[in-house]
């Protein structure tokens, strides 16, 4: 996940881990070489290398919020807290890989260095808030690190509470089940709803 702000028109790696020119234990997120360019994320494991770019083009010289993840068998993208993408992933899918190249902001490790130490698709423009988490986010998560944190919820009704903990909201006219931990509340105008739960603004 990062904070993006560019007009670069050039290949470039907001955020890397292992070896370009790899086919086994990379990722990268990223601006990719067609026109518009577009927020890409690619992983290369034993099931072949995944690449998913989104629609939108991040470099208008605007700040975007980028994501890139993966969520059990699927590779998914967000861009300003919306999701942009999703395909699956290959059945057996590992990333355990091979490559022991460092995490890098702004470039990749190139491979055909044995070494380690040539990097190369340099990014043009400014990151910030650059993070890389051990699990998938929510949508939720991912809408409150693109900053959507004070929106005012009208239509929301009937919160049913069972033992302290809201087991389902009605939104609409339409009612939610809310599993165990699935919903994060806030004050009276932040309301965030995660997993398995449709997400309320």
């Amino acid at each position: 996940a990062a904070w993006v702000q560019t007009t670069s028109t050039t290949h470039g790696y907001f955020v890397s881990k292992g070896t370009a020119w790899d086919e086994i234990g990379h990722y990268a997120i990223g601006q990719e070489y067609n026109v518009p360019l577009t927020f890409q994320f690619e992983i290369a494991g034993s099931g072949g290398t995944v690449e998913l770019d989104s629609n939108i083009a991040v470099n208008d010289g605007q700040w975007h919020h980028v994501v890139g993840m993966r969520s059990g068998d699927t590779t998914l993208v967000f861009v300003d807290g919306d999701k942009d993408g999703a395909i699956d992933v290959p059945e057996g899918y590992d990333l355990s890989g091979s490559s022991q190249a460092n995490a890098l902001i702004g470039a990749i490790t190139d491979a055909r260095d044995a070494t380690g130490a040539t990097l190369e698709k340099f990014f043009t423009g400014t990151l910030d808030e650059v993070a890389i988490y051990d699990r998938a986010l929510t949508g939720g998560e991912v809408r409150y690190l693109a900053g959507y944190r004070s929106e005012t919820l009208t239509g929301l009704s009937d919160i049913t509470v069972v033992d302290d903990a809201i087991t389902s909201i009605s939104y609409e006219g339409t009612e939610y089940l809310v599993a165990d931990g699935d919903l994060i509340l806030g004050t009276s105008t932040r309301w965030y709803v995660l997993e398995g739960v449709e997400t309320l603004w």
